[in-house]
């Protein structure tokens, strides 16, 4: 049984994907209570004479408002889902999701897998891990289920655990959202409504492991040389089914650079350039 170890992520005033959270059940001591009133007390009295925010703060709380990245947690099942989302991929293959998932309850929670009816063949969870004999980042599914413990939580994040969508059906378009059931291990589901954004950054080569149906390695979303979605490379690597190439990204190349055309599918044939947008 795979526990975990990840620490509460803290906010940041950028609001950033780190999101801040206070441990569940935390009280704030007396004494800080006692301090928290006077200091209440005093600004009624300075009434109307107390500054205004500045304009630099209105600016960002404003910012902060509109992109939903600021925002707090939902939960619609043992889980609140913290800025889930999922990275754009139009020409099919693989492509994963991330976001932060918390147990506030008082049992631990079991992640066991996902699914996206529609969207992808096959929905797994993913582990990245340093391969000692090439030192490149690799990337394979997880053997375990995942324990959620009361108050902790369970980052995704790309270079790290996430969830792998793979053999894409239709095209994850940046801007759209992408609806993913989570399976947890007494039978129950959770919807988790991830955004979908562009976005290149993180090198791994795909090796599926033992217990997969792959047993090639393969690369995360890589193309042929006249094929790609944004941020995907342009190597002549085949998609999921295909030989990976060692240092190959997770979801997007080191450079960035979009490019156009064919892409290589699941099974490492060559597809259609697009594929038809998801339903929303």
């Amino acid at each position: 049984m795979r526990t975990t170890v990840h620490p509460t992520p803290i906010r940041t005033a950028a609001g950033s994907p780190s999101a801040p959270r206070r441990p569940a059940g935390r009280s704030v001591p007396r004494l800080l209570r006692g301090t928290a009133v006077l200091a209440l007390g005093a600004l009624a009295l300075t009434g109307c004479g107390a500054p205004a925010a500045g304009p630099e703060a209105t600016a960002a709380a404003s910012a902060a408002a509109a992109d939903g990245t600021a925002a707090a947690g939902t939960a619609s099942g043992p889980l609140t889902v913290e800025r889930p989302w999922a990275k754009a991929r139009t020409t099919g293959g693989m492509t994963g999701v991330f976001g932060t998932l918390v147990n506030d309850g008082d049992s631990p929670v079991v992640l066991t897998g996902a699914s996206a009816e529609g969207v992808a063949g096959t929905v797994e969870l993913h582990e990245t891990v340093l391969d000692p004999e090439t030192g490149a980042t690799v990337m394979r599914r997880l053997q375990e289920p995942v324990t959620i413990a009361p108050g902790d939580s369970y980052v995704l994040e790309p270079g790290a655990d996430h969830i792998m969508l793979l053999d894409l059906r239709c095209g994850l378009q940046a801007g759209d959202e992408l609806a993913l059931r989570l399976q947890f291990e007494d039978g129950t589901e959770q919807v988790l409504t991830a955004a979908i954004r562009d976005y290149a950054g993180a090198r791994e080569e795909y090796r599926p492991g033992e217990g997969s149906e792959q047993s090639a390695p393969a690369s995360h979303g890589t193309t042929s040389p006249a094929a790609s979605s944004p941020g995907d490379t342009a190597d002549g690597t085949s998609g999921h089914g295909g030989s990976g190439e060692a240092g190959t990204m997770h979801g997007g190349s080191a450079e960035g650079t979009p490019a156009a055309g064919a892409s290589a599918a699941h099974d490492g044939t060559t597809a259609a350039a697009e594929l038809p947008a998801c339903d929303a």
